[in-house]
């Protein structure tokens, strides 16, 4: 247990005494004459354990890219977003492009969402590489129908400094993507979101 008596003093007799000659400790022969007493600080006495240095947090890296355009995706060849949503310094994409940058290494989550006009299927890739588990695909309505479905992906990728993700269609023919759906706006027919999680 910690004991903290700073600030407090005691007082110590020395002088003639029956003990003994001279200024010697007085207690317990004999009274202290005061001329000998004398105040005497107590050291500070403190057992102290060093605080255990705190864990860093790993840096915020985020982005969000997608396409409101009208856009013809060939089979194996990756989606091309126009613009640029809200990315911090670590996630780059040059619009129009369709390649997403991470410049730092670490464990990031990917979504991902698609909208064709027919059935389709996309996958991540990592460094052009697939990255397994990330086939996602619809089918759409009917013959003539005109609804339009949401393919929808996400993933957890380790990816070393300077990756890039891209989403890559695995159909094996050509996806036109899907505009003018649900009203007068250009809605979003593909997008990517990448947050650092480690």
């Amino acid at each position: 247990m910690n004991k903290d008596f700073s600030g407090l003093s005691k007082l110590q007799c020395f002088g003639q005494n029956a003990c003994g000659g001279g200024c010697t400790p007085c207690f317990p022969c004999a009274p202290c004459p005061p001329a000998c007493i004398v105040s005497k600080t107590v050291t500070r006495v403190v057992n102290s354990v060093p605080a255990p240095a705190p864990t860093p947090l790993p840096t915020a890296e985020y982005g969000y890219v997608f396409n409101d355009g009208l856009q013809t995706v060939a089979a194996a060849a990756g989606v091309r977003f126009s613009t640029n949503g809200v990315l911090s310094a670590g996630v780059t994409h040059t619009a129009g492009g369709n390649a997403v940058v991470l410049a730092d290494a670490g464990t990031y989550a990917v979504w991902f969402t698609v909208m064709g006009t027919a059935a389709n299927q996309f996958i991540l890739y990592l460094n052009d590489t697939s990255v397994p588990g990330t086939f996602y695909g619809t089918e759409t309505g009917a013959a003539g129908s005109a609804v339009r479905t949401l393919t929808t992906g996400f993933a957890i990728v380790t990816a070393p400094a300077g990756s890039t993700l891209a989403l890559v269609n695995s159909t094996g023919a050509t996806v036109t993507l899907a505009t003018g759906v649900g009203g007068g706006g250009p809605n979003v027919n593909a997008s990517m979101m990448v947050v650092k999680l480690a």
